[in-house]
């Protein structure tokens, strides 16, 4: 059992990560398959984990280190637990609740928001925060993905509000919402 990374953790980041969307409405922009993907991502964020971190599984070159290509290492194996367990048992199989669209939403958007809540990609998700507040989210959009295109008869204040209906605002904010649910609890 791992001091930092186990059950209890694993419940309270899910609980924090409900109040944040709950308490704090966030649940208000974010479809219900989108929250779903919250709650769980953060219950299997840390599945599996050795109590180790990232840097002391490249730098002793482990199996895991190799396996994930030393990136997020810890983060990749959680989430492949996690999707590995629907595969395995049955009785377990969450996302076979989902149709084939929905499910490779729901893949896409968990492993995008548990990446999220590798340490080494915190200055990141900081940065996208500030990015986003300072810039408005029209320019953040525009900065994140450049294949979006711009209409030029939107409103200005468009730069003002998060637009619940841009898929890059809704995955940054399933990001933020699980990395900072990830590092605000005891436990």
């Amino acid at each position: 059992l791992c001091e930092d990374h186990n059950w209890y953790h694993a419940v309270s980041c899910s609980h924090v990560s409900f109040l944040f969307l709950t308490l704090g409405g966030a649940d208000a922009f974010l479809s219900p398959l989108e929250r779903f993907c919250i709650i769980m991502g953060a219950l299997i964020h840390d599945l599996d984990h050795p109590g180790t971190n990232n840097d002391f599984e490249v730098k002793r070159s482990t199996p895991l280190a190799k396996l994930y290509g030393n990136d997020a290492v810890l983060e990749r194996h959680a989430i492949n637990m996690g999707l590995n367990m629907c595969q395995e048992n049955p009785d377990l199989d969450w996302l076979n609740s989902f149709d084939q669209d929905d499910c490779e939403y729901v893949k896409h958007f968990l492993s995008e928001s548990v990446l999220a809540t590798d340490p080494a990609r915190h200055a990141d998700v900081v940065n996208e925060a500030l990015s986003f507040v300072e810039k408005g989210p029209k320019d953040y959009r525009t900065n994140s993905n450049p294949d979006v295109s711009e209409s030029d008869d939107e409103p200005s204040s468009s730069m003002t509000h998060f637009n619940s209906d841009d898929p890059t605002h809704r995955l940054f904010l399933g990001k933020l919402i699980l990395h900072s649910a990830d590092i605000s609890n005891p436990l």
